[in-house]
């Protein structure tokens, strides 16, 4: 990986991860215990993902959002460690939702994002 890249590739996930950050912290000041902001950070990164996959950015573009700032972004563990909390603390109909609207919107979202690119 060139230095260049390697630049891309972190600035990106500098921005992305401070991002994922404040819109953690807006979440959980207006949806108390449901993780909205892992939900939301997980939606967006599948829509903008999708649409980076098919539409012609530079490559020095796909870098910067797709691993950097999308990579740091989106959560996968953080995801599952919601389940796990919501599921053990006796709200497992929440987590079970939970569970069920992120694959589903998420994979929704990729796919808007594919068919957008594509435009």
């Amino acid at each position: 990986m060139s230095a260049a890249a390697l630049l891309l590739v972190c600035t990106g996930g500098f921005a992305g991860a401070i991002c994922r950050y404040w819109i953690g912290l807006a979440a959980k000041r207006l949806t108390g215990q449901f993780p909205a902001g892992t939900f939301i950070v997980n939606v967006v990164g599948a829509l903008l993902l999708g649409y980076l996959w098919t539409s012609q950015v530079p490559h020095a573009v796909m870098l910067f959002m797709s691993s950097g700032f999308l990579g740091a972004l989106t959560t996968y563990s953080t995801l599952h460690l919601d389940i796990l909390r919501l599921y053990t603390s006796e709200r497992r109909h929440m987590a079970i939702v939970y569970l069920i609207l992120t694959y589903l919107i998420g994979l929704a979202a990729a796919a808007a994002g594919f068919v957008l690119g594509q435009l």
